[in-house]
């Protein structure tokens, strides 16, 4: 049920990622000259941490314009990224410009207002303007409330790019904003399988395998074999992007501490999901069942249960283990029992792992 569970949160996590990489407009707040624009606020637990203005654009050129940061120079020496130069040396150090369409770069360099437009709108707070397709954005500090006259120079900017929407008209989507939303959309998916399993693994502490150790051990490897993968295929599918390096780092950052976790439970659910062996069946004394007691950072109370079998003569591809920790349903099921028989899959990767284990009074 688990590896259904978590496949259904990979798909969700896809559709909402890919969903989400256009803001909601919500209704109109307000008009200039007849023109309606919209006020997006994000929040952070009940916490405005940004503002946005937004203006009806439809536009093919996805685009984003910011301060040019200490990591956007180092990827441009690295030449990991290419960004176009408009020719306006104090413009070019000053923003760093993230598209990949020629039209964009072309009514930069050809029409100065638009650039100091951008630079009146950074002079007065605002951090980010970007282009998703159908809205033209300007983000500001999350304190700063725009007024008529910020908005007014939204719209300035917005007139002064009517011309890159001309350009566009026709065009077809923008490849590179494909492939990023994509890729995004993928790390997303593979973040949630991950995630999931480790809350699986924290709710419902137990044995799934007769050797956790050999098990943590591969997922691990596959994990970080699938991270160094996925960045390299990053690199490849983004080469020639100015939006290159900042898709690459995310994904470094997300798939590094995601990753090697989903590693682990990719391992051990395609050895489960995928067995159709014929299982072993091993029939054993019940030593005792016991629970242990711990705390956690915060004080609180922490049961694992455990069971404990004579070890019986078994296959030799199963080395039965004399302690066996089992869940909470599990150990009260057996708090009874004098006997057990234990179900044990050989494992579509060859790692036997526990079936079903069965309490009875009686040996059979």
């Amino acid at each position: 049920m688990w590896i259904l569970i978590k496949l259904a949160v990979m798909f969700g996590a896809f559709i909402y990622r890919l969903r989400g990489k256009v803001l909601s407009r919500g209704f109109s707040s307000g008009e200039v000259e007849g023109n309606p624009y919209f006020i997006h606020h994000q929040k952070k637990s009940h916490v405005i941490v940004s503002t946005r203005v937004g203006i009806d654009f439809t536009c093919p050129a996805v685009f984003t314009i910011t301060k040019e940061g200490y990591w956007d120079r180092l990827f441009k020496r690295l030449m990991v990224n290419e960004e176009v130069q408009t020719g306006d040396a104090d413009f070019d150090q000053s923003f760093y410009l993230s598209s990949d369409a020629p039209a964009f770069h072309q009514v930069l360099k050809g029409d100065p207002t638009l650039r100091e437009i951008i630079r009146s709108l950074f002079n007065h707070g605002c951090q980010r303007i970007s282009c998703d397709g159908t809205t033209l954005w300007c983000q500001f500090v999350a304190n700063q409330k725009p007024d008529l006259d910020l908005v007014k120079r939204c719209f300035a900017l917005f007139q002064s790019l009517g011309e890159l929407g001309r350009l566009t008209k026709d065009s077809r989507p923008d490849p590179f904003a494909v492939k990023i939303f994509i890729i995004e959309a993928l790390i997303y998916s593979l973040t949630a399988y991950a995630w999931t399993g480790f809350f699986e693994w924290y709710f419902f502490r137990e044995d799934l395998h007769l050797n956790p150790v050999l098990i943590m051990r591969s997922g691990l490897a596959v994990g970080i074999f699938l991270t160094v993968s996925f960045v390299a295929l990053v690199m490849v599918a983004l080469r020639g992007s100015s939006r290159a390096h900042r898709v690459l780092i995310e994904s470094a950052v997300v798939l590094f501490l995601s990753v090697p976790i989903g590693g682990l439970y990719l391992v051990r659910d395609v050895n489960i999901g995928l067995d159709r062996s014929v299982p072993w069946v091993v029939r054993a004394k019940v030593l005792g069942t016991y629970e242990q007691e711990s705390k956690d950072y915060k004080g609180r109370r922490n049961y694992a249960y455990y069971l404990e079998v004579d070890v019986p003569q078994a296959p030799p591809e199963v080395q039965l283990p004399q302690r066996i920790r089992i869940s909470g349903l599990k150990y009260a099921e057996l708090t009874n029992a004098r006997f057990v028989t234990i179900t044990i899959g050989k494992g579509f990767l060859n790692y036997p792992w526990y079936k079903k284990i069965e309490g009875h009074a009686l040996p059979n």
